[in-house]
């Protein structure tokens, strides 16, 4: 299996190389959320403390894929937050549309991010509230290893 906190921090690197998105955002609020101790230990407070204006990466869940092309399914949510001045739908056309620089000229959902993966499928896009009832949009991302790595 795939080192889940490298796909992390490979996919918010990846994020940070799409002009489009950081035209929109600095890119250091394009962060990982990789379970990194006592602070850091429920992807719900992360959710709900991220900062306006960002993008929180977080592995969510692995599945054994069931299916003969592929291993494992890895699912992560892309948190988006937008502020007074950003709605958070401008962060959205601006990510999903993005093509990161230097790349293949291909939006990123459209290639892989490692070796051994196929590219993201989006199976949902969401507007959710936190636990403070402020809505954020939440995008699914499954991310299926094509060989056990």
């Amino acid at each position: 299996m795939i080192d889940i906190k490298q796909l992390t921090n490979t996919t918010v690197d990846t994020f940070r190389t799409i002009p489009e998105l950081v035209a929109l955002i600095d890119s250091d609020a394009i962060v990982p959320y990789t379970y990194t101790g006592a602070k850091e230990n429920k992807l719900e407070n992360a959710i709900t403390n991220s900062s306006p204006n960002s993008i929180l990466v977080g592995w969510v869940e692995t599945l054994k894929n069931e299916t003969p092309d592929g291993w494992w399914l890895h699912r992560f949510w892309y948190i988006l937050r937008g502020s007074k001045d950003l709605s958070p739908l401008d962060l959205l056309t601006a990510l999903m549309n993005g093509v990161p620089n230097p790349g293949d000229g291909q939006r990123w959902r459209l290639c892989g991010f490692m070796d051994g993966l196929n590219p993201a499928s989006i199976p949902t896009i969401a507007q959710q509230p936190d636990n403070e009832g402020i809505d954020f949009i939440q995008i699914t991302a499954e991310i299926l290893e094509t060989r056990d790595v």
